[in-house]
Order: C-alpha cells, then sequence, then structure tokens
C-alpha cells in the first residue's frame, strides 16, 4: 500500500517544516518535501509527505485534503508510484 501523498496548492512560503507539522498529528513521517525549481530554488507549489505506516494516509488525505494551510487552500490525494518504485 502506498505510504506516500501528494500535497498540492502550497504557499511559496511553505517549506518543508510547516509541511512536517501539518501532517505529522497524522502518523509518524519518513519525509515532508516541498519541491523547488532547481534553478531558482522557489517552490513548485507542492510537496510529497511519505508515512511510515499506511494507515495514516487515508485520515491524512480525508482531513488534509481541503484544509487550509499558510493561507491557501490545499489539495492533497495519495500519491501515484512510478512504474517499479515500490512503496
Amino acid at each position: 500500500m502506498n505510504r506516500r501523498i501528494l500535497a498540492g496548492n502550497l504557499s511559496p512560503a511553505t517549506d518543508d517544516a510547516l509541511l512536517r507539522r501539518a501532517f505529522e498529528p497524522f502518523g509518524v513521517l519518513d519525509y515532508a518535501k516541498v519541491v523547488v525549481d532547481r534553478l531558482t530554488g522557489k517552490s513548485r507549489g507542492f510537496g510529497f509527505v511519505r508515512f511510515i505506516d499506511a494507515k495514516s494516509v487515508e485520515p491524512a488525505v480525508r482531513q488534509m485534503n481541503g484544509a487550509v494551510l499558510d493561507g491557501r487552500v490545499l489539495t492533497i490525494v495519495v500519491s501515484r508510484t512510478a512504474a517499479g518504485g515500490g512503496e
């Protein structure tokens, strides 16, 4: 079962630490990472959160999709893995 979620519509000010704090109430995280442009270092407006336990994913998606973080309404979905990604 997939343990990773995609967090979309992030504020440009949202960083890894804030993303982590927002999702820690749902379970222990493996990581929380805001994706940034390689050239500018600025946020691309989305990030990934991966939980240690897959059971944390469903409640996190259900409660955080549509929630407001850093002034933005989040879009949260279970992340699709690349072929052979083996989550």
